[in-house]
């Protein structure tokens, strides 16, 4: 989780004038988190809400965790389901959010809440089972019920991602599709486990193109990989030797200079 919190606070800072704590100033509040933006009833209304990554952003590839955000604590995953589409694949991916294998809500970190200048807050983790794809465009939709308060007065009304929630994956390299899977008795696979152990595998799509000329695979925990570099595009399987792997992929130019970095 702490990789991922690093990645899209840093993401943040590209869209936030940095504050000096994380308090609620210049009398804004949960109700009212910027000035200039209308405050609102909380007995009416759940408020305002953030969504991660977001159309604003040069998402790349590589992403496998959905963020929303809230300026308020007293809420809790509801019965709804958020729906990742495409436009090329229709429905990607349905999840019921008050699934905790997929689903898992937290109080927002110290950097977080500087980042967006907020005094409070609760954001939801969204695991995806498999990461996005490459030269994508994504819209998330969430349907009623995902996100209620906790007296049960209101909760999130249905969004339609197109609207509210979307994304581009734009890129001429990166990780397409990574996924952990775990071979059955009859050979298959059972595809998209989101919490590996011992003995399943990493697959995904690597992808080099445009600058990028090489791919360095690096392993900081619970990850092997027979090949350590690529310098051409390929399918790559891994294998998971421990709880929580932890791995990611450097991008190389001509020169050897490195130009991006993807971690899981």
């Amino acid at each position: 989780m702490k990789k991922l919190i690093a990645l899209f606070v840093a993401l943040l800072l590209l869209y936030a004038v940095p504050a000096s704590a994380a308090q609620w100033a210049d009398g804004r509040s949960p109700q009212q988190p910027y000035l200039g933006v209308p405050a609102v009833d909380f007995t009416q209304t759940l408020g305002y809400m953030m969504f991660y990554p977001n159309a604003k952003m040069d998402v790349g590839t590589g992403v496998r965790t959905l963020f929303v955000y809230l300026p308020r604590e007293d809420v809790y995953a509801g019965s709804g389901e958020l729906t990742l589409r495409t436009q090329e694949d229709r429905d990607a991916w349905t999840i019921a959010f008050n699934d905790t294998q997929y689903v898992h809500q937290r109080e927002m970190v110290e950097d977080e809440l500087v980042s967006m200048q907020w005094g409070s807050g609760t954001c939801f983790e969204i695991t995806l089972p498999v990461s996005v794809k490459i030269d994508r465009h994504y819209y998330v939709d969430l349907a009623r019920d995902c996100i209620i308060s906790n007296d049960n007065t209101v909760s999130n009304p249905a969004r339609d991602g197109e609207e509210t929630w979307s994304f581009d994956t734009k890129s001429e390299y990166g990780v397409s599709e990574m996924s952990y899977r775990r071979m059955l008795a009859d050979g298959s696979y059972e595809e998209g486990i989101v919490n590996p152990q011992p003995g399943d595998e990493i697959r995904f799509d690597l992808v080099l193109g445009g600058e990028a000329k090489t791919a360095a695979l690096f392993q900081l925990s619970g990850a092997n990989f027979t090949t350590a570099s690529y310098t051409e595009s390929a399918e790559v399987i891994g294998s998971v030797t421990e709880d929580d792997p932890a791995w990611g992929v450097l991008f190389l130019d001509a020169s050897g200079n490195q130009i991006a970095q993807i971690t899981f």
